[in-house]
């Protein structure tokens, strides 16, 4: 085991993310590639985790790096590497607001940085330059809101074929679901040159504030899961700015059942509480 493995083991059970908790850690290996050398530095690792029972699991962590502790990143801290002499600090990318521009220009320029092929899916303008904030409540996965603009959705966990997220959203807006959100880009990263790509991210319009993006789906797991849509109320489209300046009220997120599994929408139990009297 290397420095960065020993701080991987010790950091990722404590994530949401991580399916493995509780289990016993057999053997830890990463491979990893420069994504942007701005500052923070931006890296990518592919981390894969060997349990007592043999299964083996792979997760996509990208790092950011700094040469100096950064306060307001404290609880984004993985843990600090000697180099040359001098430690240097490594952050959760995705917590790192500073490191999260890196993805959308890789989209828009269909980039292959190592292992990692960017697609555009020219559906729609993709920006650039903006910084994404990360979606607090999501279990298996993260996601990054870019202001007003796009919602980037990082698969965290590694399986080889195609991912039932992008599955599942690609046959909803093949189907001309008007409440499915496209998919502007996807990435897929390899793990040897003639393996199949592993779908890691995707890019979507977004919800106009990080506010509603509480709204937003988990990963899809069945035709009985309902997906989460951003639909702009009347008030939202004719309510002028408040005296005070701010904006009108944005589109409220509302989850809607895909009209094909409706009838598979499990009923309701139990009786409404009677009010307290």
């Amino acid at each position: 085991m290397t420095a960065l493995t020993d701080l991987f083991a010790e950091w990722m059970p404590h994530q949401r993310w991580f399916g493995g908790k509780g289990r016993e850690w057999a053997e830890v290996t990463e491979d990893g590639f420069l994504l942007d050398r701005a500052h923070p530095v931006l890296s990518v690792h592919r981390v894969r985790v060997t349990y007592a029972d043999g299964v083996r699991e792979t997760y996509l962590v990208p790092l950011s790096w700094r040469d100096h502790p950064a306060d307001e990143l404290s609880s984004a801290l993985v843990g600090a590497v000697a180099n040359d002499g001098k430690e240097t600090y490594a952050y959760d990318a995705m917590r790192d607001r500073d490191a999260t521009p890196p993805w959308l220009i890789h989209l828009v320029n269909a980039s292959t940085i190592g292992p990692m092929h960017f697609h555009p899916a020219g559906v729609a303008y993709i920006p650039e330059g903006l910084p994404g904030d990360v979606v607090s409540g999501e279990q298996s996965n993260t996601s990054l809101i870019y202001g007003q603009e796009a919602i980037l959705k990082l698969f965290r966990r590694l399986e080889p074929g195609l991912n039932p997220d992008v599955e599942i959203h690609a046959a909803l807006r093949s189907a001309d679901n008007e409440h499915i959100a496209p998919c502007w880009a996807t990435s897929r990263s390899t793990t040897r040159p003639a393996a199949s790509p592993r779908p890691s991210r995707c890019c979507r319009p977004s919800c106009p504030t990080p506010a509603t993006a509480g709204g937003w789906p988990r990963r899809a797991s069945g035709t009985s899961t309902p997906r989460a849509t951003c639909t702009p109320t009347r008030s939202a489209a004719t309510s002028p700015p408040t005296a005070s300046g701010s904006a009108r009220r944005p589109p409220r997120c509302t989850p809607t059942w895909p009209r094909s599994s409706r009838r598979n929408r499990p009923a309701r139990t139990g009786t409404r509480p009677s009010p307290r009297r």
